[in-house]
């Protein structure tokens, strides 16, 4: 399900309720850049760099430059900050982003991607009304010509569809002959989406449930 804008991207996450829960896809606009966490950093230690950062992305679209940025990350840091893994940290956000708007009189806009039922009462729990909700009606027409329930948990996780079935059919032969572990497994299909709302931790632990 999710709220806000006409984001439709992440909402065709593949698998049961049960394994869905406790995952959460955050998008947000309003007063922040695509690199918002080091915009201030940058610009100031780096002014002509900034400058001609925000032009690329003005050109070219903040989504492809993300892509590249998210490479000259920290070995060790996560890759996107848009998945979150707990009920609780998703309560925590979205209470600093509703005091920061009203502190700040920002106009900033979420969007929440989850299973309606914790999306919904988390919403409640903070003190927020949804401006819209959004539903995932399914698959229809040839479903019998789509991969393995197991494999579109792994490839719906990238709203593009940029992650083949058949490399993560590979990769999972690949941990289950010792070639390679669920996390590196899960981290060459991570570097594939470019929407970033791939979740490499639950990647890995689907991987490693395949490869048995």
């Amino acid at each position: 399900m999710g709220k806000g804008h006409d984001i439709t991207h992440s909402l065709h996450r593949h698998g049961l309720s049960g394994s869905l829960r406790g995952e959460f896809i955050v998008l947000s606009f309003g007063d922040t850049y695509f690199l918002a966490k080091y915009r201030a950093r940058l610009r100031r230690a780096l002014p002509r760099a900034y400058a001609i950062v925000e032009r690329l992305a003005l050109r070219l679209g903040t989504l492809r430059l993300l892509h590249a940025f998210r490479r000259l990350r920290p070995k060790g840091e996560p890759e996107y900050d848009n998945v979150i893994n707990s009920y609780e940290e998703l309560r925590t956000y979205l209470q600093r982003v509703k005091e920061t708007n009203i502190r700040k009189s920002v106009a900033k806009s979420v969007i929440v991607s989850g299973v309606f039922e914790e999306v919904d009462r988390c919403l409640k729990e903070v003190g927020l009304c949804p401006h819209t909700k959004h539903f995932s009606l399914g698959v229809f027409g040839r479903t019998d010509l789509l991969p393995t329930d197991e494999v579109l948990e792994v490839t719906t996780m990238c709203g593009h569809h940029m992650i083949s079935p058949r490399l993560v059919k590979v990769l999972v032969d690949d941990v289950a002959k010792g070639r390679a572990t669920p996390g590196e497994a899960a981290h060459i299909m991570c570097k594939l989406c470019s929407c970033g709302i791939f979740n490499e931790p639950r990647a890995a632990m689907i991987t490693a449930d395949l490869a048995k």
